[in-house]
C-alpha cells in the first residue's frame, strides 16, 4: 500500500511519526509525499491549544475526504476519541502507547520486512507522559502517567542509528527530566551518559526539561552535559517571571530556582545555547507580572523564547478561568518578543568573526544549515552532504541564525 503522514507539533510527536514510518516501510508498504497519491494516511496530531485542535479537525477532514483509510494518532486522538471517530466511517483512531501496532491497523501485512531507512537527525522517544500537574495542561491529559522506556532498549535504538550514519540523537518526550521518576532506577543523566557511551562519532540533543522535574537533578545533568557528544542546548520552559502566576499553573517551583539553574548552566557553558517558553495572558496575570517575566527575560538572556497566549482546554483545572480580550493579548506578546529578538540579536553578534567546528544537518532550498557544540544554526550558502563536519568563520549574525563561510571540510 501507499502510505501518506503527517505529524504536526512537538519534537516527540515527529519522532513518534517517524517511528511508525519505520515500521510501516520494513514491511513492504510504501511512503508517499502527497495524499492523494495514497492509499491510506497517518495524522500524528497536537492539541496544545485551541487554534491548534481546530486545525487538526480540519487536516482529518481534508485526509478523510482525499483516502480511503485515515489513521489518527497523537495527543488530540487521545482527548477527542469519540468525535473524530464520529467524522467518518474511513477514520480510525491509534493510541499513543499503542503506535507500534501501526502495521496492523493498516492491514494488508507482508512476511517481507526490510530494513528501514535511517535519517541524519533521528528521535528517541523516551517517556510518555510527566510529573507535574499544571492547570492549564492538556498534553498531560492526552498523555497520562509517567512510562518511562528501558534504558538499554533505548540504548540499543540509539546504537542502531548510529551505526546506520545518524549523526544527531534528539532525547524528546514531554518532559524529558521526568525520564525514570515512575519508580525506575535511572534518571536522564544516566539516559545521557548511555547513549554517549556508544562508540561512533555523534551528537546527541536532550529535549524540553520541567525546571520542576530538572531541578533535584540539575547538578547530575550538567556533568553529563560536558561531554563532547552533547549539544549544549537547554531547553527550560519557566512559563511567566512572576512567582504568584508560577504559584496559580502549579509549575512546581520559583523564579529564584529557574535563575540559579540558568546561571549555572551559563557559567559551565557560556556560549551555549537557552530556549524558554512564556505563556501570556494567564487567568490573573497584570501589568506587573508581565514586567516580571520581561525582567526574568533579560536575566536569563535566553537565546530562544517561544511565547504562546493561554488558551482553555477543556478538561483542565484552568478550563473555567476567565481571559483577556485578544488585543491585550496582541500587545503582550509584541512586547515580550520584541525583548526576545533584542536578547537574541546580542547573543548572535558575539559569534561574528569567530571560527567554529559544525556538522551539516539541513537542507533548506540551496542553502546547508550546520549546528556547532552550542547548536546554533549556521547557514552556508550552497549545498553540503548531510552529516559533513565543518569549520566556518562566522561572517553575519541575525536574531535567529549566523552565516558561515568555510575554511576546510570534514574536521
Amino acid at each position: 500500500m501507499k502510505i501518506y503522514l503527517c505529524s504536526y507539533g512537538c519534537n516527540q510527536n515527529i519522532g513518534e511519526g517517524e517511528a511508525m514510518l519505520k515500521l510501516i516501510e520494513g514491511h513492504g508498504h510504501t511512503i508517499v509525499n502527497n495524499a492523494n497519491e495514497a492509499d491510506a494516511s497517518i495524522i500524528v496530531t497536537c492539541a496544545v491549544i485551541e487554534h491548534t485542535e481546530r486545525r487538526m479537525f480540519k487536516e482529518i477532514e481534508k485526509l478523510s475526504k482525499q483516502n480511503s483509510k485515515v489513521i489518527v494518532s497523537g495527543c488530540l486522538a487521545e482527548i477527542k476519541k469519540e468525535k473524530i471517530e464520529s467524522m467518518s466511517n474511513n477514520i480510525s483512531v491509534l493510541s499513543i502507547r499503542r503506535e507500534s501496532d501501526i502495521v496492523k491497523v493498516i492491514g494488508g501485512v507482508s512476511n517481507h520486512y526490510e530494513t528501514p531507512k535511517y535519517k541524519i537527525t533521528e528521535t528517541l522517544s523516551i517517556n510518555q507522559g510527566c510529573i507535574s500537574n499544571c492547570t492549564y495542561c492538556i498534553t498531560k491529559i492526552a498523555r497520562g502517567k509517567l512510562v518511562s522506556v528501558d534504558i538499554n532498549t533505548l540504548y540499543d535504538m540509539g546504537k542502531r542509528y548510529v551505526n546506520n550514519n545518524t549523526v544527531e540523537l534528539r532525547l524528546s518526550s514531554q518532559d524529558a527530566s521526568s525520564y525514570g521518576y515512575d519508580g525506575k532506577s535511572f534518571k536522564l543523566n544516566d539516559l545521557i551518559d548511555k547513549i554517549a557511551s556508544i562508540d561512533n562519532k555523534f551528537f546527541i540533543r536532550v529535549g524540553m526539561m520541567s525546571p520542576y522535574s530538572a531541578k533535584p537533578i540539575f547538578n547530575k545533568i550538567m556533568d553529563s552535559y560536558k561531554n563532547g557528544k552533547v549539544f549544549k542546548f537547554l531547553h527550560l520552559p519557566v512559563q511567566s517571571g512572576s512567582n504568584k502566576i508560577l504559584s496559580a499553573m502549579r509549575r512546581g517551583y520559583n523564579v529564584d530556582q529557574f535563575l540559579k539553574m540558568v546561571q549555572q548552566y551559563r557559567e559551565l557553558f557560556p556560549y551555549g545555547t537557552i530556549s524558554t517558553d512564556v505563556i501570556i495572558g494567564y487567568p490573573g496575570e497584570t501589568d506587573d507580572d508581565v514586567e516580571m517575566t520581561i525582567d526574568l527575560l533579560k536575566k536569563a538572556t535566553p537565546d530562544i523564547v517561544n511565547v504562546t497566549r493561554w488558551s482553555r482546554r477543556e478538561g483542565t483545572r484552568a478550563y473555567n478561568l476567565k481571559g483577556f480580550p485578544e488585543r491585550l493579548l496582541k500587545e503582550r506578546s509584541r512586547k515580550i518578543t520584541e525583548i526576545r529578538f533584542k536578547i537574541s540579536r546580542e547573543i548572535m553578534e558575539k559569534y561574528i568573526g569567530k571560527e567554529v567546528n559544525a556538522v551539516v544537518l539541513e537542507h533548506k532550498d540551496a542553502s546547508s544549515i550546520a549546528r556547532d557544540i552550542n547548536y546554533k544554526p549556521i547557514v552556508i550558502n550552497r549545498l553540503i552532504p548531510l552529516g559533513y563536519r565543518v569549520h566556518l568563520k562566522i561572517r553575519k549574525a541575525t536574531p535567529l541564525y549566523l552565516v558561515g563561510e568555510e575554511t576546510y571540510k570534514d574536521y
